[in-house]
């Protein structure tokens, strides 16, 4: 199912209008819209609420073009190796992102580009271009956001 969070603003008409045209052919499409402006970070925070700890989603935001058509196979693919049992046993990924990290942990004028032929790897930071959560990891951070002042916290 597909499920498109639409911020509110005053010109948000428009962006309604071209997500109800979306044809949609793999499941149900529901388009929501804040009643009020949510911002940037609480838009993220609230864009997925998993409903069980095997229920996966995946954030785009709208500056974003995703160039390959097969990503959800490849993100599916991904979270069937690291969410196994076997292989993740103690549920320590934070999520899998599709964009190519290139920030260096620490460091925040460094910017390199890994070198590993193109294969998945574990990096320490959240990779924001479609972004899809550990559903159990999600919900400890929700509950964590929810617990904080998020207009004092920095």
């Amino acid at each position: 199912n597909l499920i498109i969070k639409i911020d509110y603003s005053p010109t948000v008409n428009e962006t309604v209008s071209f997500a109800e045209a979306f044809h949609f052919t793999h499941g149900r499409k529901r388009v929501v819209v804040a009643k009020e402006n949510m911002g940037l970070a609480r838009s993220w925070f609230y864009a997925w609420t998993p409903k069980h700890e095997k229920d996966y989603g995946i954030i785009f935001e709208d500056d974003l073009e995703v160039a390959s058509d097969v990503w959800y196979l490849w993100l599916k693919k991904a979270w069937s190796v690291y969410n196994d049992a076997e292989t993740s046993p103690n549920d320590d990924i934070g999520g899998i992102s599709l964009n190519r990290q290139t920030l260096v942990p620490q460091k925040p004028n460094r910017v390199e580009e890994i070198v590993n032929n193109h294969k998945p790897f574990l990096y320490p930071l959240v990779g924001s271009f479609g972004f899809s959560p550990h559903p159990k990891q999600w919900q400890k951070f929700i509950h964590w956001i929810e617990s904080i002042d998020l207009n004092t916290f920095d």
